[in-house]
């Protein structure tokens, strides 16, 4: 984690707390000692927001220890959200509002032209909120955006199942059902599809989930299944990224 840190490579990127973590990186001091039992790590900040970063990620990673992988699974909340700083302004150079990223031009593991990537998005969303694999494609994007490459050099694919199928409802059965005004997702799958992504429905998680193929939003495709869209991708050589 220290290394990540002062190298800028982030992960459990969509986390929230992790998200927040690596954006204020350069604001976190860490010492690791070793002890006859391990290693000690103290993280300090001068910025009394960031310790509120730091506390909630040592309180975190003690679920870990406590839950195992059904606490590694969620999302963690950014602490008093309205009180961590933002003083560093994201970018949105290719999917505007959507998907922001802090630029890294020194960091390692830059975006590479002509990759593929499917991702394999189950994760769920509360009613009128955008689901974080769609934002997780923006955010590719904009990775790619803010190291002076062009949408067209890499190829993705949203695979829509699982909790995240209600993302693909057009915006008349959305609202009906969720008693919303609107699929804010809708919107960022139209930025998405302009710039050359696919995004699609899983056909088997549309019957699970009792939504007919005529409540799905027009020109998004439904796919056979997830299974098969996501081997067939694979197959392809798009590199597999889940999104629970």
């Amino acid at each position: 984690m220290k290394k990540r840190l002062e190298e800028g490579r982030g992960l459990r990127f969509w986390d929230e707390l992790f998200a927040e973590i690596f954006i204020q990186a350069d604001k976190i001091k860490m010492n690791v000692e070793k002890t006859p039992k391990g290693v000690r790590v103290t993280e300090t900040s001068d910025d009394s927001t960031v310790v509120l970063l730091i506390q909630s990620h040592a309180d975190v990673v003690s679920k870990f220890a406590d839950h195992g992988f059904e606490e590694a699974h969620k999302n963690h909340q950014v602490p008093a959200a309205k009180a961590v700083a933002k003083s560093v302004k994201l970018e949105y150079p290719i999917i505007a509002k959507f998907g922001g990223v802090l630029p890294r031009p020194k960091a390692v593991d830059q975006p590479k032209s002509g990759s593929k990537v499917v991702f394999d998005t189950t994760a769920d969303s509360k009613a009128g909120e955008v689901n974080k694999g769609l934002d997780r494609a923006a955010r590719l994007l904009n990775l790619y955006g803010v190291a002076g490459l062009n949408a067209k050099d890499v190829r993705i694919t949203v695979v829509l199942n699982g909790e995240a199928t209600k993302a693909a409802l057009g915006q008349k059965a959305y609202a009906e059902r969720f008693q919303v005004e609107t699929n804010p997702n809708l919107i960022l799958i139209r930025e998405l599809q302009k710039v050359g992504v696919e995004v699609v429905v899983c056909g088997q998680a549309l019957h699970y989930k009792g939504f007919s193929d005529n409540e799905v939003a027009e020109k998004l495709a439904i796919v056979a299944s997830a299974l098969t869209a996501v081997i067939n991708r694979q197959a392809d050589g798009y590199s597999y990224v889940p999104v629970p």
